[in-house]
């Protein structure tokens, strides 16, 4: 194939196809690949986000909003627990179909896309990056890597990765729900949390994710929580931390791919979203530019979504570490926390905007 597209995305879920979609309002001359045929699926997401995704996706269909929720309980490995209510609220969306949505924005702008197709490799050239998959050979001026958190362009690019993962397992189940749950403790979940988001007064999403062993701890909660086990309908890797470089020579990584996700919790979609818009902003300025080295990309993606956000993945590892405690000493915090919930109900779920 002779043609070079301007830009070659790799992941057809939220991140890369809202990047592709924006780059669309320059350029239509791109292409986007994804591995899976069925968008949206496998679900590795608990589909919880914040009012800011109206922020950002101003005509979200209704449909996508499954339940609004103002209210989460908080429960510490002593039976400590209090309740936070938010300002403003919260959202049970479905995730699956917010990544239709994106991925039909992008598609019916008219780039082109191709499903069933896996990313294997990429060469640097002098003018282009010569693509590989299982089925085809591209040319493209700049290679965008969205393919989640175990990327594959990340890691042909020799980007660094955070060493340290979770693993998340999630079903939904029958029940009676009021509020978010969130659970802690080393019996229920070391190192992290379980929750229970509910999706109405009868249904929610169940999981928990942990470093290891997480379908032990997973049968544990549930036959705690609702008396009896189920298989996990949805399941990932979450990987956090800050990377050094989410970026080279005509590559750029983007979403779970570069780590764009909240520590203390694992969410997403909102830095996503933020992120997506940034990259490809990048994207457009170094293609009018005609300018594809490292630095370009460094200083026009790298050092804006980190100013961005990066402070809020920053208090969120601090934060993190924080409710990964010893059980005592959670114990101790939930105790303070339910003295200063009034206090703690401003804190943004995004941003961490507070000083911890």
């Amino acid at each position: 194939m002779n043609d070079i597209f301007d830009v070659l995305i790799v992941g057809g879920a939220l991140s890369g196809s809202r990047t592709a979609q924006l780059i669309s309002n320059y350029t239509k001359n791109i292409l986007l690949i994804e591995d899976n045929k069925n968008i949206g699926y496998p679900c590795k997401c608990t589909g919880l986000v914040s009012w800011r995704i109206k922020k950002y996706l101003p005509f979200l269909p209704k449909k996508i909003i499954i339940n609004t929720i103002n209210k989460a309980s908080f429960n510490s490995p002593d039976g400590t627990n209090f309740i936070l209510k938010s300002k403003n609220p919260v959202y049970v969306i479905d995730r699956p179909g917010l990544d239709k949505y994106i991925y039909n924005m992008a598609k019916e702008s008219g780039i082109k896309i191709k499903n069933g197709e896996k990313f294997i490799s990429y060469k640097l050239m002098e003018e282009y990056v010569k693509v590989f998959t299982n089925k085809n050979v591209y040319k493209t001026k700049i290679l965008i890597g969205a393919d989640g958190a175990s990327s594959s362009v990340g890691k042909s690019a020799g980007l660094k990765y955070p060493e340290k993962y979770l693993i998340g397992v999630q079903t939904t189940t029958l029940g009676k729900f009021d509020n978010i749950e969130l659970w802690f403790g080393s019996k229920i979940s070391p190192n992290f949390f379980a929750w229970v988001v509910p999706e109405n007064k009868n249904i929610a999403r169940i999981g928990l994710a942990t470093y290891r062993k997480s379908g032990n701890y997973y049968e544990d909660f549930l036959k705690k929580r609702i008396g009896k086990f189920e298989k996990p309908n949805v399941g990932g890797i979450i990987r956090f931390g800050i990377m050094e470089k989410t970026s080279s020579e005509r590559v750029m990584v983007v979403g779970d791919a570069a780590c764009q996700v909240k520590p203390y919790s694992g969410g997403g979609i909102i830095f996503s979203l933020i992120s997506a818009k940034i990259c490809a902003n990048a994207a457009i300025k170094s293609l009018k530019e005609e300018k594809f080295d490292y630095k370009f990309f460094f200083d026009n993606y790298d050092k804006v979504w980190k100013k961005k956000i990066g402070n809020a993945i920053k208090r969120g590892l601090f934060l993190s570490k924080i409710l990964s405690s010893r059980n005592f000493l959670i114990n101790k915090l939930f105790k303070i926390g339910k003295i200063f919930s009034r206090f703690l109900n401003k804190i943004d779920m995004d941003l961490i905007n507070i000083f911890i």
